[in-house]
């Protein structure tokens, strides 16, 4: 573990050198970690599939590094938070209980596959480095939560129903983080509707706008 816990400091490391025009960069590094773990955790469910579905309790080397990962990054952001000015409750509680289950059970596939959440912070680089089209971020967030990461607690407790120890567990923490991801989605549905005529305008006006200009072009270069 000692090892990835070197590799995930030395990334924030990495980030904090070479993003020093970004405030808050380790939002930069979060987002970084996050869509890296998320593209490797699909990857490794794809490539896994037949042993997740017979055997979600079992070993795969890649699904072992994953969850290793995970672990060391949970530490380092929840370290983090706890010594920063930013404290955010929800969030440190996610990550103890990711803490938990991923130094337990760190070489399980089921798990791996849990990895796959983490999308939900994977674009949030797009808001950092871009502010103004922040609103992307936002909705695909949204969106995230909806089809993907309820789809992964779902499937997750399907694929343990099997197993009576492990299917209480995915239960029980599958219901938690549906509870925390129904917070987080009353936290953008509140922005959206205090940006509502914003996100309407760039979602319908902008486009129908630049689709005129085009025909408009097109039609001159006929002419």
């Amino acid at each position: 573990m000692i090892l990835y816990l070197i590799l995930i400091v030395l990334f924030k490391l990495i980030i904090n050198k070479y993003f020093t025009h970004i405030t808050d960069n380790h939002s930069l590094f979060r987002s970084f970690f996050c869509f890296f773990i998320s593209t490797l955790s699909l990857f490794n469910s794809v490539l896994n599939w037949n042993n997740l579905i017979t055997n979600p309790i079992g070993y795969t080397y890649l699904s072992t590094i994953i969850n290793k990962l995970m672990f060391s990054y949970m530490l380092v952001d929840t370290t983090y938070f706890l010594f920063s000015n930013n404290i955010r409750v929800e969030l440190i509680f996610h990550h103890i209980i990711c803490i938990i289950l991923y130094g337990l059970f760190y070489n399980k596939i089921i798990l791996s596959f849990g990895a796959c959440a983490e999308i939900l912070s994977a674009f949030n680089w797009i808001g950092i480095l871009y502010p103004n089209i922040e609103w992307v971020n936002k909705l695909f967030r949204l969106y995230a939560i909806v089809f993907i990461r309820l789809f992964i607690w779902t499937y997750s407790m399907i694929f343990m129903l099997k197993y009576t120890y492990y299917n209480y567990l995915a239960i029980l923490f599958s219901v938690i983080f549906i509870c925390l991801d129904c917070y987080w989605v009353s936290i953008i549905l509140k922005n959206y509707y205090k940006h509502k005529s914003f996100i309407k305008k760039k979602l319908f006006h902008m486009p129908v706008k630049l689709l005129k200009i085009n025909l408009l072009n097109l039609l001159k270069i006929k002419a």
